[in-house]
């Protein structure tokens, strides 16, 4: 899926390959990190979803990987390496822990919600759970389907429950009238004055440049996305950053905000 913020800071999602509908002889390893910003994870459920149909099974022939945090780098990518490959050319192990991902507020009105079952393994394997059984103490408050999508019912608070194998994990829920489906996010950057005037750098997402050095624009991000990233000025143009203990900067889009950055050097 090809994504973009338009002049007016709405997202535009535009659908960039072609299904052809079949199941051949092979295994599938799917994933995507949590932190990347509009390369959202409800794409790789999507495709998930859709592979199901054409007959793959989870956990057999399809594994799914939602990484908590990841951001869109080789860092993250490489954090995760060791699953596929298990997958494909070693041994799994036996399931160790299941976490629970995902917010842990949802609204009546506003954007679906979905919890993200994180299964690691003895032999240091992860994959998200694509069809769990939740139990939910009061069902009067919210329902939990399967691919852990939840149905808000009522305004109020109940635990939810999820047990794989001999594996138990719970997290505490709560229901509120309506969550926004957009938050307005603005984002201002300052660069060093050595810094040539680029038309454009990016800071989560692409910001003009407004002159003497700074760089601002605003977008409509969807509720509870988050951006992990450093300020660039184009394919491997990094900023530098580290020396505080800091390797990169984020924010989840969880309210209106406005962020202001400043780039101390560039990584040349």
């Amino acid at each position: 899926m090809k994504t973009e913020f338009d002049t007016e800071g709405q997202l535009q999602e535009y659908p960039f390959y072609q299904r052809y509908g079949t199941h051949p002889n092979l295994r599938i390893w799917l994933d995507m990190g949590g932190a990347e910003g509009v390369f959202m994870e409800k794409y790789a459920r999507v495709e998930a979803e859709r592979l199901i149909h054409d007959g793959f099974v989870p956990g057999e022939d399809l594994m799914l990987f939602l990484d908590p945090g990841a951001g869109h780098s080789q860092r993250d990518w490489a954090g995760r390496a060791q699953a596929p490959l298990l997958y494909f050319f070693g041994h799994i192990g036996e399931p160790a822990s299941i976490q629970l991902h995902g917010d842990s507020v949802v609204g009546i009105n506003g954007p679906l919600k979905q919890l993200n079952p994180v299964i690691t393994y003895t032999s240091g394997f992860v994959q998200t759970l694509m069809n769990g059984t939740f139990h939910v103490e009061d069902p009067d408050v919210l329902r939990v389907w399967p691919d852990g999508s939840i149905t808000p019912r009522a305004l109020g608070s109940t635990r939810m429950f999820l047990q794989y194998g001999g594996l138990t994990a719970d997290k505490e829920m709560r229901v509120v009238d309506e969550m926004p489906e957009f938050v307005k996010v603005t984002v201002q950057v300052k660069v060093p004055p050595s810094t040539p005037p680029y038309p454009s750098i990016y800071a989560g997402f692409e910001l003009p440049y407004c002159g003497e050095g700074l760089y601002r624009g605003s977008a409509m991000i969807p509720h509870g996305l988050t951006f992990a990233f450093k300020v660039s000025r184009g394919f491997g143009l990094h900023e530098k950053i580290g020396t505080s203990g800091l390797n990169r900067r984020s924010f989840t889009a969880s309210s209106e905000m406005d962020l202001f950055y400043e780039v101390e050097d560039w990584d040349v």
